[in-house]
């Protein structure tokens, strides 16, 4: 262990000798011996010594205090005084230089060795300290905080060198001030009352952003958060705290808010013209429903009567002309209907429950079946699957997507249809139609589902070509997703998603 580096000042030569002998039989190591203060001050700066023992009176221009004064203040290497003198004058300039030792000559080997040990320890605890207070404030600059104190009357204190560039007052300027009074008037107002609350009632506070003014005038938004100081004798001594400079953070937060207020005013806008826009599309469904209609079942109804009436008096000619115009009107009203449906599934209101899906595919499919009662057709549902969904929607949508299925397998000798789970999660339940039908090329899957696009000839598939689109939008209004999977001869798959519901025990089949 290396030895302690005493440096003696001491002007009598003999006492000095003396110091040195004393303190290497203490196992201690001299760095040196000088007469005078000035000596003192270039052997400590070349020494760097652990301790300096000084003696008051020396040679020259500078006596011990001041060069102790000077030691401490550059640096910071503790000094014991031993000297022959004691007097009140003495001791009150020797205060003042915060001595870590005051010896009176004579002085034993013990007490000079005792005050050596206990002046090194507070050094080292001073120094520890020292370290840790530079390391909070290297941290809070870090973070570009200031911290502050303020006495009981709530004025500062201390405040750190970080407080300068925040608010452009120098340390000095604002001691003995208090933070209301670099507010605005609005801000004492709003807070200075709320302020004095604090302090009478000592309570901590975090985060509290006010208003400051710079000594240009320039406002700047701070955040203080601080903590009552309490003396070890539980008095209230004032507040300790940190602020930090917010003021870029409320400048975005302002403009945000303009531009949140500037998109409201917009969806506004917006939504009135989607209301204006519904209103004008329930005013054309009214017009399509009733003003539409009725010339096509005029048209539908004197055909048929001349068909029924006066068809001998027709040709062959004429009689397909009246089976034309019948089945053009008929096929008029179905894509009036299939428009209508459309429209009103855009604004019909979903009200979600747990619904069997099994069940409802078992009705579209008996539907399909009445219709057609001389078609075999081998179906597979899958039992059980229950979904959370609009009753009617799914009805339409099962309906669309099995009718689908049906049509495009009249033509398959050993027709298939089949509706499973495909997948699930806690959200959603995955459902796939698939059949075994004349299928398609899937580069042109996603024409399917619009309106009008049709991938296969009327006259070999009749249909509106409004089915699938219907299906999207049902599908789309649950919050689920839908597509379509196929190639020509090979079948068709529907893939598409509904919200999830717990399932109870439902019954269900292979139905034939």
């Amino acid at each position: 262990m290396t030895a302690t580096r005493v440096l003696v000042v001491e002007d009598e030569r003999i006492v000095a000798l003396d110091l040195k002998v004393r303190l290497s039989s203490l196992g201690y190591a001299v760095a040196g011996t000088v007469p005078s203060g000035e000596q003192a001050l270039r052997a400590a700066r070349e020494q760097l010594p652990d301790i300096v023992l000084m003696d008051i009176h020396l040679e020259g221009a500078l006596d011990g205090v001041e060069a102790a004064r000077t030691l401490h203040d550059t640096l910071h290497i503790p000094v014991i005084f031993l000297t022959a003198y004691s007097d009140d004058s003495t001791l009150q300039r020797v205060e003042k230089t915060l001595p870590f030792g005051f010896l009176v000559k004579p002085v034993g080997e013990r007490a000079l060795h005792a005050s050596i040990q206990m002046a090194l320890a507070r050094h080292s605890a001073e120094n520890a300290l020292r370290e840790s207070e530079q390391r909070f404030r290297d941290v809070v600059d870090a973070a570009g905080e200031f911290v502050w104190e303020t006495d009981a009357g709530g004025h500062y204190v201390y405040i750190s060198k970080r407080a300068e560039e925040v608010t452009g007052y120098a340390q000095a300027q604002l001691l003995g001030h208090s933070p209301t009074e670099l507010m605005p008037p609005e801000e004492r107002e709003r807070l200075g009352s709320w302020f004095c609350e604090q302090i009478r009632a000592h309570k901590p506070f975090r985060a509290v952003e006010h208003k400051v003014l710079r000594p240009d005038g320039t406002p700047i938004w701070q955040r203080i958060s601080g903590v009552p100081r309490i003396d070890a004798h539980g008095h209230y001594r004032g507040y300790r705290g940190t602020g930090l400079d917010v003021t870029d953070r409320k400048r975005i937060e302002a403009r945000l808010q303009r531009l949140n207020e500037e998109l409201e005013q917009r969806v506004r806008v917006r939504t009135g013209a989607l209301e204006q826009a519904n209103r004008e599309l329930e005013a054309f469904s009214y017009s399509v429903s009733h003003d539409l209609r009725a010339p096509l079942r005029s048209i539908e109804g004197f055909a048929a009567i001349l068909q029924q009436t006066q068809s001998e008096c027709l040709d062959e000619d004429g009689r397909r002309c009246l089976e034309r115009i019948r089945a053009g009107a008929m096929r008029m009203s179905e894509l009036i209907e299939a428009l209508i449906m459309l429209a009103r599934i855009s604004r019909f209101e979903v009200n979600a429950e747990p619904v069997d899906v099994s069940a409802i595919a078992r009705e579209c499919i008996e539907d399909l079946v009445r219709h057609a009662p001389d078609r075999t057709v081998s179906v597979t549902i899958e039992p059980g699957i229950i979904a959370s969904a609009d009753r009617y929607l799914l009805h339409s949508l099962l309906a669309n997507l099995l009718g689908n299925a049906w049509k495009f397998t009249s033509r398959t000798p050993q027709a298939h249809i089949e509706l499973v789970r495909s997948g699930a999660s806690a959200a959603l339940l995955e459902l796939t139609v698939r059949d075994n039908g004349v299928g398609f090329d899937a580069s042109q899957g996603e024409r399917l589902f619009t309106p009008f696009q049709r991938l296969h000839r009327e006259s070999d598939f009749p249909g509106t070509g409004i089915g699938l689109a219907t299906a999207k939008r049902i599908v789309e209004r649950h919050g689920g997703s839908i597509r379509a999977e196929s190639a020509p001869g090979r079948g068709a798959a529907f893939h598409f998603t509904l919200p999830a519901a717990v399932a109870s025990a439902h019954d269900g089949g292979r139905m034939h």
